[in-house]
């Protein structure tokens, strides 16, 4: 009897295993697609995240150019103003050494007030991995442009510390070479400094207007059959 009834337990558990054996799947299989999904959504979530990282920085980038189109009339009348005061104390320097004269100078200028904010989040977020290669190796370049930027204007502020600001007085051959030193020092770093302002604007404006043609051209290639 107890052999018949070992013999029917194990005939019953023999049945069930292949039951028993498609739960232990159905769970296994419940599981992974629970990570897959949750995978998935937060695979979209860094996805959407990069998308308005990346337009944070575009909107960083035309808030830049903004500044850089409106401080750049007066950065170039600045040097414009500096080299004619140059020219003038080199034909001053033909006088006597005995000669008096003065310079009237006065000059100053509006540095762009540029950000960098959005592209500091957006290369520390865990969304970086989702930017386009080829986009981040060109928003390095325009913001590592905007360093030398920075070090150009430091530059131009060391030259103007060593000038004074309103009417310069010097006397005799001494004191006139030493404005024709200080000024050729301040020109040569403005006229750098106006280099980089133009390029970083124009190479700005490129950036900005592409992407601009591609947002336009967006809508018709996704209505197109």
């Amino acid at each position: 009897m107890p052999a018949t009834i070992a013999a029917l337990g194990g005939e019953k558990v023999g049945r069930r295993l292949p039951e028993l054996a498609t739960e232990a799947l159905m769970v296994v299989f419940a599981v992974l697609v629970a990570l897959g999904v949750e995978e998935w959504r937060e695979e979209r979530q860094l996805r959407a995240f990069a998308d308005r990282a990346r337009a944070a920085v575009d909107l960083e980038l035309e808030q830049n150019l903004d500044e850089f189109r409106s401080d750049g009339p007066d950065l170039i009348a600045g040097r414009d103003r500096v080299g004619s005061t140059l020219q003038q104390l080199r034909e001053a320097q033909g006088m006597s050494p005995d000669e008096e004269g003065s310079v009237d100078f006065s000059f100053g200028f509006d540095s762009p007030d540029i950000s960098t904010a959005a592209w500091r989040v957006a290369q520390s977020s865990q969304a970086a991995p989702y930017f386009d290669y080829d986009w981040v190796i060109e928003r390095a370049r325009q913001y590592e442009g905007f360093e030398m930027y920075l070090d150009a204007r430091d530059q131009v502020l060391d030259a103007m510390s060593a000038l004074f600001m309103g009417e310069m007085e010097f006397t005799g051959e001494r004191g006139l070479d030493q404005a024709v030193v200080a000024f050729q020092r301040l020109y040569g770093r403005l006229e750098i400094l106006v280099q980089l302002h133009q390029a970083l604007q124009e190479d700005m404006e490129a950036y900005l207007g592409e992407n601009e043609t591609e947002q336009e051209t967006e809508p018709e290639q996704e209505s197109a059959p």
